[in-house]
């Protein structure tokens, strides 16, 4: 089910395979319900193995598997489902294999993202289980919250105010009419909401989004890619008379590399199109340091990677043509040269 496509494959085969096999059933089914490849029915007690017969006969290849309810109850998806005086009740259900673990209070988000959280959970709980075990689960979601560090008073808070809110009718707050845009924002504790705070009576929200990755909770594990290993890049070649050589390629660097040193052999001296770094090589007798070329960029979308290697052109003494740079808006001048000016000062 890891593809993009699965569900919806899934959900086309087991539509069909359902059509056919209610058509030869010698029963009538009271009932069923299919989600993706996960389905619920009631049949009758002593058809169950030719049901079972039936749906695996269709194809090889595809095989099911069959559970059966115990004590009248039976799991389905996030639902128990309860047998009971010819009715059907359901509870909220979480798999005994759950860890329990939800975005805790301590995590770096905005409060709002947790305030929504729980009302997200509570709703749930509310839409998939009967009224009579309303109070259970509120109970269920409390200590839930607690252990993943939320305060109880906090939860409790929580609870009341939901409560009250579907006692009214579940009406909330009214709904602006006006579109309203978002931009994606990072969140920092403190900063986040002051910036958000500079939007406030126009149509603009900040969405937040964590700073913070799991990856950067894990070593690596990977070995690290050497740099002459790495292909579309922006690199920068140092000369001994202090300047500098930017540029860009899709190829693994040490080819390009190889290919620069090549072009600086006395046989190529007569070569019309020579690049700016050999036609620099030999008009002044400089040499290049090839083995401390660096890397400043890395961007594989061909045009990006050009637009970078003219910024970093702006941005260094570089002995690059003027021609490289004559394709970057001239807009950007003044914004780079404050921005070099600013590099200037912080070294």
């Amino acid at each position: 089910m890891g593809n993009p496509a699965s569900p919806v494959l899934a959900n086309i085969v087991m539509n069909y395979v359902l059509q056919q096999i209610i058509t030869v059933l010698p029963f009538n089914i009271a009932f069923i319900k299919l989600y993706v490849d996960d389905t619920i029915a009631a049949v009758p007690e002593t058809e169950l193995n030719r049901v079972l017969e039936l749906f695996n006969s269709f194809e090889e290849n595809i095989q099911f598997t069959m559970e059966v309810e115990q004590n009248g109850c039976i799991p389905f998806l996030d639902i128990m489902v309860e047998r009971s005086n010819n009715h059907l009740k359901t509870n909220w259900y979480t798999k005994p294999t759950s860890s329990g673990r939800i975005l805790n209070f301590c995590s770096n988000h905005p409060m709002s993202q947790k305030v929504g959280m729980i009302h997200g959970l509570l709703d749930r709980m509310f839409r998939l289980s009967s009224e009579e075990y309303h109070e259970d689960n509120y109970q269920k979601i409390e200590m839930l919250l607690t252990n993943n560090s939320y305060p109880r008073s906090f939860v409790r808070a929580a609870i009341i105010k939901f409560k009250e809110n579907k006692a009214n009718g579940g009406v909330g707050g009214v709904r602006p009419t006006n579109f309203i845009k978002y931009c994606r924002f990072p969140f920092v504790p403190g900063l986040s909401h002051k910036i958000n705070s500079c939007f406030t009576g126009t149509n603009v929200k900040l969405a937040y989004y964590n700073v913070y990755k799991i990856k950067s909770l894990y070593t690596k594990l990977k070995d690290p890619v050497q740099q002459d290993q790495r292909a579309g890049v922006v690199y920068k070649i140092p000369c001994s008379c202090g300047l500098c050589y930017v540029g860009q390629t899709k190829q693994y660097l040490k080819n390009r590399i190889y290919q620069h040193k090549n072009s600086c052999r006395n046989v190529k001296i007569l070569d019309e199109n020579k690049t700016a770094l050999a036609a620099h090589y030999f008009d002044s007798g400089h040499g290049f340091d090839f083995d401390k070329a660096k890397i400043l960029d890395l961007e594989n979308n061909w045009l990006k990677r050009s637009v970078s290697e003219m910024v970093w052109i702006k941005l260094n003494d570089t002995v690059n043509k003027r021609t490289d740079t004559q394709n970057l808006s001239a807009m950007y001048n003044e914004i780079l040269s404050v921005y070099n000016d600013y590099l200037g000062d912080a070294r």
